[in-house]
C-alpha cells in the first residue's frame, strides 16, 4: 500500500500538477493507494484559512471528492496503534535533533501501522524512523 502525504495530494489537485508527479500517480494501481485521515484534516484546515475566492471553491470541490468519493483511495482512520507509532516517531525525531510537526508524525504513524510506503516530497522529514519512502518528484526513485 502507498499512503499519499498531504504535499502530494496538494500537488495533484493543482490545475497543472508537475508532469512527473501526475505521471507517477497515473501509473499506480489505485487499489493500492490510501490517505491518512490526518491529510483530510490538513487540507480542511488550509481551506478554512483561505479567503472566499474561485481558488477556494475549486479546492473545496476537490476536498469533497477526496472525502466523499475516495478520489485518492480510502481514508485510514487514526486509532490507538497509530497514536503509539506517532508518539514513538515524535520522540525519536526529537532525540535525533530533527523534530518534525505533529501532523507529520501522525501520518508516519499511519504508514507504520499499515506497513505501507509513504509517498512524499519531504523525505527528509521522515528519515530515520523506519519508514519506506518514495519521492514522486525524484525521477530516480
Amino acid at each position: 500500500m502507498i499512503i499519499l502525504d498531504t504535499n502530494l495530494v496538494s500537488e495533484l489537485i493543482k490545475p497543472a500538477p508537475a508532469t512527473v508527479v501526475a505521471s507517477w500517480f497515473m501509473s499506480l494501481d489505485r487499489t493500492d493507494v490510501a490517505l491518512s485521515s490526518v491529510t483530510l484534516f490538513e487540507i480542511r484546515f488550509g481551506l478554512k484559512l483561505l479567503p472566499p475566492s474561485a481558488r477556494r471553491q475549486r479546492l473545496e470541490l476537490a476536498y469533497r471528492e477526496i472525502k466523499d468519493a475516495g478520489l485518492f483511495g480510502p481514508l485510514l482512520p487514526f486509532g490507538p496503534a497509530t497514536a503509539e507509532h506517532a508518539a514513538d516517531i515524535f520522540v525519536r525525531r526529537r532525540q535525533m535533533g530533527r523534530p518534525v510537526e505533529i501532523p507529520d508524525c501522525l501520518i508516519a504513524g499511519t504508514v507504520l501501522e499499515h506497513g505501507a510506503t509513504l509517498a512524499t516530497r519531504n523525505v527528509r522529514d521522515f528519515e530515520g524512523v523506519g519508514l519506506s519512502l518514495i519521492n514522486p518528484w525524484d525521477t530516480a526513485s
